[in-house]
């Protein structure tokens, strides 16, 4: 009795999670369905729920802004924007709801405008939150929040991350960059297993502009041995890279619950590192492992003035190789 009592329960529940709360208009997304195709307004698209059944694309096509909307998706489904997508007004969800659910991919040169957008588990992690593909922009003002996936963002070669009030919970990585992004976060919390933010420039490309301004950056739980950095910029380039304007990481917050080093940079010309708190967890204070809160590999005209607060033992707030 007790086993089918659960096995209902569990399917009740299925249902309310992954499916379309009352009083929400609802869509269906099999195969590969464009917006416009699917809703007669898709410049403007208010309290709708919207399903993918397994391996469906909801492709966004034209200019669309969701508000107060839904997207449930099944197992390698994927929502792609082509165009241009805004989140905003009301609270917009995605979830998954069956395996390796791709979240939200950009397509080169589109835009994703998530000022009110929120990835939430189902009864699934997300593979990824937003993919974002050669010269796309992930834009965010206001609630944009990662809970549950595997990858927050990963930019791959995306032109421009101009994120305020976004809110990572512990993926794997928060944000994966590579190419030559320009990275702008201000007002936000980006918590990570490993790192909360990896960039690795290309060698060519134009010059990209980097800020991180009034925020939190956590490692999380990982591998103290494994030699991550809560931040890490690395140019490979032995020629040191000059970022546009002022390259910055002012007034944050660097919590090293498991990582080597709190903001690590290599190859990069004209940094500035100041006025951040970096907390050094007592997992990473142990025999054999020399943490550094600001870690400089050929890195000149690189100034760090930062206040590192040491739970357990007292070490050199910047490292300078090269």
């Amino acid at each position: 009795m007790s086993l089918v009592f659960t096995a209902l329960f569990s399917l009740q529940s299925n249902a309310q999670v992954c499916g379309c709360a009352p009083g929400k208009t609802s869509y269906t997304i099999t195969g590969f369905q464009t917006i416009s195709s699917v809703v007669s307004s898709p410049s403007y698209v208010f309290n709708s729920c919207f399903v993918l059944a397994p391996y469906a694309t909801l492709f966004i096509d034209v200019y669309a802004v969701f508000d107060n909307c839904n997207f449930w998706e099944g197992q390698g489904s994927v929502i792609t924007v082509g165009n241009y997508a805004e989140f905003s007004g009301g609270q917009n969800t995605v979830g998954a709801c069956g395996q390796d659910a791709q979240g939200i991919h950009l397509l080169p040169y589109s835009i994703l405008q998530a000022n009110n957008l929120v990835f939430n588990a189902g009864y699934f992690w997300l593979n990824t939150a937003v993919t974002a593909a050669q010269g796309s922009q992930v834009l965010a003002n206001g609630n944009f929040s990662i809970y549950d996936t595997d990858l927050g963002i990963q930019c791959n070669n995306c032109s421009l991350l101009n994120l305020s009030g976004t809110y990572m919970t512990y993926p794997a990585i928060g944000i994966l960059c590579t190419g030559r992004p320009s990275i702008a976060i201000t007002n936000s919390i980006i918590n990570a297993n490993s790192y909360a933010l990896s960039c690795i420039y290309s060698t060519s490309g134009a010059t990209p502009f980097f800020q991180a301004w009034n925020s939190t950056f956590s490692s999380g739980t990982g591998n103290a041995y494994s030699g991550f950095a809560t931040i890490k910029l690395q140019n490979p380039s032995s020629t040191p890279l000059s970022l546009f304007g002022n390259a910055f990481v002012k007034n944050c917050t660097i919590n090293m619950q498991a990582s080597r080093k709190g903001v690590e940079l290599w190859n990069l010309n004209g940094f500035q590192v100041d006025g951040n708190d970096i907390n050094i967890n007592q997992n990473v204070a142990m025999t054999g492992i020399y943490p550094a809160g600001v870690y400089l590999n050929n890195c000149p005209n690189t100034t760090s003035k930062t206040t590192i607060l040491h739970l357990l033992v007292m070490l050199p707030t910047t490292f300078q190789e090269g």
